[in-house]
Order: C-alpha cells, then structure tokens, then sequence
C-alpha cells in the first residue's frame, strides 16, 4: 500500500489475491460439489456382524416328517446307500386313508348311476316317446271327429234359424243347438292343449334326463380331482423320502415310532459331489431378525488378512426362523467347542452363507479386493461375517429424514 500512496500511481489495481491461490480454491470447491453429489447419490452400508465357520454345504442332513404319524415301516440301514428321493420311511396314515376310501365309494356310486342311466336312456326315451305319441295320435283323431261334428252343427245351426223364422222350431230348440256346438268346440281346445303339452313333455323328459346326466358328470369331475389330490397328499404325508443323495447315519425311529410334523426320521452324510464350501454364521438374536435370504455378505477368513485381501463375497442363502439349540448346533458344528465358541450368551440365530466362486481366482472365490490371497480356503477355518441389511444415504446423517 506504501507504493500506491503517490498520486501518479492510483490507476494501478491493488492484487489482492494471487493466481496460484486460485487453483486452490478451484480444488476446494470441486471437493466440496464432490461430497454434496457423494452425499447424495452414495451408500453407507448397515451391517450385522456375526462369527462363523467354512464348512462344506454336505455334511450331516437331518430327514424330517411331514405329518403326524405312526411309523409303519423302516426302509433303510445306518450305512445304507440312498439317492435323492427315495422312499426311506412308511409312515401310517389312517384318518387320511379312510378318507380316500369313502371318497372312492362315493366316486363308484356316481360312475354306476351316470352308467345306469345312460344305458337306459335311449331305450326309455323310446318307450315314453312311444306311448305319448299314441297319446297324442288318438287326440288328433278326436280332434278331427269334432271338426266334422263342429261343420255338421254349423249346418243345423243355419238350417235352424230358417225354421225359427218360420216359426217351425222354438228359441229353446235353437239355444240347445248352439250350445251343443260351444261344447264340442271347446273340447277341441283342450284336446290341442293336451297334445301341445305332451310334445312339451317329450321335449323336457330329454332335457331332464340330460340335466341329470350333466349334474352327475360334474360331481363326478369333482370328486375325481379331490380323490387325485387326497391320494398325493397321502402319498407325500406316508411316504417320507430323502431329498439328498449320501449314506444313512442314524436312525431316530423304529416301527411303531409316532412321529410329529418336523421331527427328525433320520440323518444322511451327502455325497461330496453334493457339496461345497459355505460359511455357517451366529449373530445374536436382535440382530438376525433383519437378515432376509439374498442380502450381501462379506466374510473375512481368520487365515486371511482383511488389510490386504479384503473380504469374501456371498448371499445369504437361509436364515434360521429360531434361535439355535445346542443340539442343533452341534450337528452342525460337530464338537461342544465350537459350540460354546458360538453359543455364548442368548442362543444365536443360524444364517447359511453361500460363497460367490470365481474361476479367475487362485483361491477359486470372488474377493472384494482383487484377486485375494494365493491359498485355499479349507472347511473348518473360523471367520467373521459382515451381513449387509440396508444400504443409506450419507446425508442422512446429517438429515435423517432423506434417507
């Protein structure tokens, strides 16, 4: 300012800034419009954290019933070979059973009156026909009589009036005469009626015994479908059948065993070529309520350093719908360490985590950062699980409400 000062220099502009202060406010405001635009249009990821281990998908499978029962027979040995959907279990099912009974007598009921009256329709049809139109053919022939005697009275009737104008017949005589012919034309009325009502009557006994048909024909579709579908639901509530492939290890019933809806029959070791690697994760029952199949996972190996190689990716393939027993748990897990590793504090809630594979990786699983680490990744190895739930925006924050 000490230069400006002189006259002589006051058309000079005073530099407040430098240029390369420019640049630096530049940078600044592209970083903030960055985190604006991040704020808005990024994810923060909300996970739920658990512990688990790799273990194959195979393993040990439990076979549970279907339906309430008692067991008729057992099919299979511990040690037995068993493909997937053989029947390894009969188990006895009465009340379903008498009830496709009754349903087969009533089915064979209808099917022999729809025949019974379909045999004899036509031949009924004809008999009635029959008699009906002698019927009608001995109305026509009294019709036609009384036409004549209707054109004969007619006659008299004009041949009369002749006479009572000459006074050779009285008014009483005349008044029979045309009364007489109200008569018989009046027969002839109700004869015609008659014979329409007997081809009306021709008409609807066939559509009767047509309606009768068609209504039968229905009950009987519908009992058929109803029997079709009794029979599958007996065949599927008695015949307890393996949905995997591998060798028989325990039996838990014997003939005569009642058994519960749910209730383990048997266990079956899968075959390995059944099997691959899935992480078995415990979160705490709180949390677990928000996990749903399909949801990301990150699962970190505790042979792997997360730093470096990042995170296994997969999906949650099932959730346990109840907290896990230590039983439960120790059929999965296999010794009472592990169980009391994963089992402290409330029970924990199971989740099935299927591993994303990827052919392009030493390990042969997808990683989110690169190509992961140049090892195998073996079955028994403990991890921790990253479980995502819900994605938000950052801005939300600040500002809850645009979330």
């Amino acid at each position: 300012m000490d230069k400006l000062q002189s006259p002589d220099r006051l058309n000079e502009m005073v530099k407040i800034t430098k240029p390369h202060h420019w640049l630096s406010i530049l940078a600044m405001g592209l970083i903030i419009i960055y985190f604006i635009v991040w704020s808005v249009t990024g994810r923060l990821p909300n996970s739920v954290s658990g512990k688990g281990i790799l273990l194959q998908s195979g393993g040990v499978m439990e076979v549970p019933a279907l339906a309430a029962g008692q067991v008729d027979r057992v099919l299979v040995n511990p040690g037995d070979e068993v493909i997937a959907g053989q029947v390894v279990v009969k188990v006895a099912q009465p009340e379903l059973r008498l009830q496709i009974l009754n349903m087969q007598n009533q089915l064979k009921l209808f099917i022999e009156k729809y025949d019974k009256i379909k045999g004899f329709d036509d031949k009924d049809l004809a008999l009635k026909g029959e008699i009906i139109q002698k019927k009608a053919s001995n109305k026509r022939k009294r019709i036609e009589k009384n036409m004549e005697r209707i054109e004969f009275m007619k006659e008299q009737i004009a041949a009369r009036e002749e006479l009572l104008e000459k006074g050779l017949i009285t008014t009483e005589m005349m008044n029979n005469t045309r009364l007489m012919l109200f008569e018989i034309e009046q027969q002839n009325l109700v004869l015609l009626n008659e014979l329409e009502e007997m081809q009306l009557s021709m008409f609807e006994l066939g559509k009767q015994n047509e309606l009768e048909l068609n209504n039968l024909s229905a009950q009987i579709i519908d009992l058929e479908a109803g029997l079709a579908e009794m029979n599958a639901k007996y065949g599927l509530n008695s015949e307890i059948k393996s949905p995997y492939s591998g060798t028989v290890i325990e039996l838990m019933v014997d003939a005569g065993s009642i058994v519960s809806p749910g209730s383990y029959i048997l266990s079956v070791e899968r075959d390995q070529k059944d099997q691959r690697l899935e992480a078995i994760v415990y979160v705490s029952p709180n949390e677990g309520k928000k996990i749903k199949a399909g949801m990301e996972a990150k699962i970190s190996p505790s042979t792997v350093e997360i730093e470096k190689f990042g995170y296994m990716r997969g999906k949650v393939l099932q959730v346990s719908e109840y907290p896990s027993t230590s039983a439960g748990m120790l059929n999965t897990l296999g010794t009472k360490e592990l169980v009391a590793t994963f089992a402290q504090g409330l029970p924990p809630i199971a989740v099935r985590v299927r591993l994303e594979k990827s052919k392009e990786t030493p390990s042969g699983f997808n990683w989110t950062s690169g190509d992961g680490p140049k090892l195998e990744v073996k079955s028994g190895t403990l991890c921790n699980s990253q479980i995502i739930v819900h994605n938000k925006r950052p801005i939300s924050l600040i500002f809850p409400t645009l979330e």
